[in-house]
């Protein structure tokens, strides 16, 4: 799945990579025809920094929220009410837009922001953090206050440090 949001048809974006995954937009949340993809994923998201948490992809499993901690804001997943953010981030206020990427193995899911290794998303189990594995979510795809210009869902994991994606 890859969306270009400069390149909407008023409330349709374009699936771009030929997989006919075109998705609906509806005050700036777009509704695509998949639930989530399994494990072996990478997805990047290119957007305006967020102004303060809320949900920016959900499906039936899962979530992946902005959650606000007390050093602000960082990534995290919601799983039957149970929220697993990353640990010791916090997404950087500048500059004003950013691109994470987040990959999926049937072992771990991580994310990286703007070039940077954020993580990986874990639960703690005495005393050790244990990396968690999620579908991601791709019912809904944004939230209010950030501006998408780019989703982009591929089979597989992609190297992230290519150039492609900063």
């Amino acid at each position: 799945m890859e969306y270009d949001l400069s390149r909407t048809s008023k409330d349709v974006v374009k699936d771009l990579s030929g997989n006919g995954y075109d998705g609906k937009i509806n005050s700036g949340v777009i509704t695509t025809t998949l639930a989530s993809k399994g494990h072996n994923y990478t997805v990047v998201l290119e957007m305006s920094f967020p102004s303060g948490p809320g949900t920016l992809l959900s499906g039936p499993d899962n979530s992946l929220i902005f959650q606000e901690t007390s050093s602000g804001l960082t990534l995290a997943f919601n799983s039957s009410n149970i929220i697993y953010a990353l640990r010791n981030f916090t997404i950087p206020s500048s500059p004003s837009t950013m691109t994470v990427v987040i990959t999926g193995t049937e072992k771990k899911t991580s994310a990286f922001v703007n070039g940077v290794e954020a993580g990986d998303f874990t639960v703690s189990l005495n005393g050790q953090d244990i990396p968690m594995a999620f579908v991601i979510p791709l019912e809904t795809i944004g939230v209010k206050g950030v501006t998408l210009k780019r989703v982009s869902v591929w089979d597989g994991l992609h190297d992230v440090h290519d150039t492609v994606f900063w």
